[in-house]
């Protein structure tokens, strides 16, 4: 955490760094606070590029039990990269921590129509039919 400290007071601007200071907060609330304010910064500046951002604050809010915001933190994922698979899948993961597994099903195969190797997916799925099953 200190050297993320140290390379933001050097290079406060590059979004690489400003990523990981966000990322290396030390609980998930000051995770949450940092990404969102790195979130609002990036949008103010015209940036487009924020879907590892959106997705960071997903999980984040999904630990935190956030459950709405973490699901509004994946559908917009999913609205910038309507072509991607990782948004999907981590939707699909979504639903499947909440036990949905039907719309877990549905964001899976998503995913695995975007990038039929998505691994991740693929073993969820073969989990939910193997859970179906008993």
């Amino acid at each position: 955490m200190k050297i993320w400290e140290a390379m933001i007071k050097d290079a406060p601007n590059g979004p690489f760094i400003q990523f990981y200071h966000a990322w290396s907060r030390a609980t998930i609330e000051e995770r949450i606070e940092a990404m969102e304010n790195l979130l609002e910064l990036r949008l103010n500046s015209g940036s487009t590029d924020n879907g590892h951002i959106l997705n960071v604050l997903g999980y984040s809010y999904m630990q935190s039990n956030s459950l709405e915001k973490a699901k509004t933190m994946f559908e917009e994922y999913i609205s910038l990269y309507p072509n991607g698979y990782n948004p999907y899948d981590s939707m699909g993961e979504f639903y499947f921590l909440q036990k949905d597994y039907e719309n877990a099903k549905i964001y899976y195969n998503k995913a695995l129509d975007a990038y039929p190797a998505a691994n991740s997916a693929f073993q969820k799925l073969q989990e939910i039919n193997s859970l179906s099953s008993k």
